[in-house]
């Protein structure tokens, strides 16, 4: 069983596929997995970006990137689908994060917005749902989300 370290305290939950897992909250610190030996390895993401056409998808990766390193995970690859609105089950790259996933070459997708899995609650779920059957779990970066400032009233 892995252990992971950094943190407080994780408390623990079961996956789908009957695998322990762990959630923590609080201050963020590096995550590292033990696998049996002396060294530790850092956590290991997928980054994933769908664009329109001919968009560029680099401030989504740099994004990605800089949210990976405050956690200290390690981006074993960037893949990018130029599909715009194509639903997930149509993306070429999508599948090969899925399948990095399944051969835990990474424990995570990370995508910078909710948008880039889908727009649709129903397909967004799906997905999410798949990465977890195949032993990951899908981390959305969205500013949104992690924006704490109030806003003021004026």
């Amino acid at each position: 069983m892995k252990s992971i370290e950094g943190g407080a305290a994780p408390s623990s939950l079961s996956r789908e596929n009957g695998e322990e897992g762990t959630r923590s909250v609080g201050e963020i610190k590096t995550t590292k997995i033990k696998t049996g030996g002396e060294s530790t390895e850092p956590f290991k993401v997928v980054i994933y970006v769908c664009v329109a056409g001919n968009a560029s998808p680099d401030d989504a990766v740099s994004a990605c990137r800089a949210y990976a390193e405050r956690f200290g995970w390690k981006v074993t690859q960037v893949i990018h689908d130029n599909t715009g609105l194509l639903p997930p089950q149509g993306r070429d790259g999508l599948a090969t994060a899925l399948d990095l996933i399944q051969a835990k070459a990474a424990g995570a997708v990370l995508a910078p917005y909710r948008s880039m899995i889908s727009p649709r609650s129903d397909e967004f779920d799906e997905v999410a749902a798949e990465i977890e059957k195949r032993g990951g779990f899908l981390c959305v970066r969205d500013e949104a989300v992690y924006d704490n400032s109030i806003p003021s009233r004026q």
